[in-house]
């Protein structure tokens, strides 16, 4: 049986900050999103600035 749970039931972020860098791509994007998607407040930091915003 494949039941998928939202991740905010699995893990609950809310209220709480998270500094990713490299955030902008690859890993750190797939990181920044799900923090994001836990309800977490996430601070992006990268070189690459328009890939940033």
């Amino acid at each position: 049986m494949n039941t998928k749970l939202p991740l905010q039931q699995l893990m609950n972020l809310t209220g709480k900050t998270a500094i990713v860098t490299g955030g902008a791509m690859g890993i750190g994007f797939g990181t920044a999103y799900r923090l994001s998607e836990a309800g977490a407040n996430v601070v992006i930091a990268d070189f690459n600035e328009p890939a940033g915003q």
